[in-house]
């Protein structure tokens, strides 16, 4: 689980593998992995709440710094919305913002130019690291050396920049986000069937055309309403209180 800020920073990440007790980090080579990681495990190696509120306690808390208030933008996965971390970040003077489901092509930084840098770096130091000898595998051990090059070579100060730019968080641009992408679904763009009743029995009837149907209204800005007691960092000589959370896809844990 990764975390960045508008600045360009990036917190600790959170490795999760699979087990279903602590025994399961036996045998990684945590040492090798980036400066202050937390290593932790669940069943099928996937977020859920009771993990979401460990990562907001033991990472976000003791990395985002001093400054209050602050804005943390969510994916949307429910592990990261329960109840405690709610209350939690509500007694730190924190605002929390999720983003629509399917939306993080358009608005999710870390998707935007970060995770794919992230993936491509994680599959070259795999592949140039079994080359250097037939005898080389991923397992356990040398898995958090791979992790470690992929999130160096990934988190750059450059692309994590490019991301929130590109979506329009930061600078805030509603422009960012195209207006195609408010259009609705090809499979919403037809006429409705009209019904009409003659002689005791209703017959419907659909046009076969579109031109009865008016084209719908694109806004010609991108609605953002921030609650009115969080006000955002500019000075990015600092850490700007704005940060995002997400998670790489595609990448998984030796067992």
């Amino acid at each position: 689980m990764a975390c960045v800020n508008a600045a360009g920073t990036s917190m600790p990440p959170m490795l999760i593998v699979k087990g279903k007790i602590r025994k399961s980090l036996f045998g990684y080579n945590t040492a090798a992995s980036p400066q202050d990681s937390v290593w932790t495990y669940h069943e099928r190696a996937w977020m859920n709440e009771e993990l979401g509120e460990e990562w907001f306690r033991n990472v976000f808390l003791r990395h985002c710094g001093q400054e209050r208030p602050q804005l943390l933008i969510l994916d949307g996965h429910g592990s990261h919305e329960t109840l405690g971390l709610l209350e939690l970040a509500k007694q730190e003077n924190i605002s929390i913002i999720a983003l629509p489901p399917h939306t993080t092509h358009y608005l999710q930084p870390l998707d935007r130019s970060v995770f794919g840098p992230f993936n491509k770096a994680y599959n070259k130091a795999c592949s140039n690291f079994l080359s250097l000898a037939p005898c080389n595998i991923i397992n356990k051990w040398t898995f958090p050396q791979m992790f470690t090059s992929a999130w160096e070579a990934g988190l750059t100060v450059q692309n994590i920049i490019s991301g929130f730019r590109g979506c329009g968080i930061y600078p805030f641009n509603p422009a960012a986000v195209p207006k195609s992408a408010f259009l609705p679904s090809t499979v919403f763009d037809r006429p409705l069937p009209s019904a009409t009743i003659t002689s005791g029995t209703v017959t419907s009837s659909t046009n076969t055309t579109d031109d009865s149907v008016e084209p719908l209204a694109v806004p010609t800005t991108l609605p953002v309403a921030p609650p009115s007691n969080v006000s955002l960092s500019t000075d990015t000589r600092s850490t700007p209180g704005i940060f995002l959370l997400g998670v790489p896809e595609g990448l998984q844990t030796p067992n």
